[in-house]
């Protein structure tokens, strides 16, 4: 399940449903060769105004081996 509400993913956590963030199914969208690179998918949703913390951004692109 994929969810991108504040709201629906508090519900969700309160079910205690295990969650991943656009940042981790990235990441595993690029293990598995889903993707060749998150860089430029990060761009890109960054350029669209989509909130990612730029610790975050470099932590991600750390563990992809960007």
């Amino acid at each position: 399940m994929i969810l991108d509400d504040k709201l629906a993913r508090r519900i969700a956590e309160m079910q205690g449903f295990r969650l991943t963030g656009t940042a981790g199914v990235l990441l595993r969208a690029k293990e598995k060769g889903l993707i060749p690179a998150l860089e430029p998918v990060i761009e890109k949703l960054l350029s669209l105004n989509f909130r990612l913390r730029p610790e975050l951004v470099k932590a991600i692109l750390e563990l992809a081996g960007e």
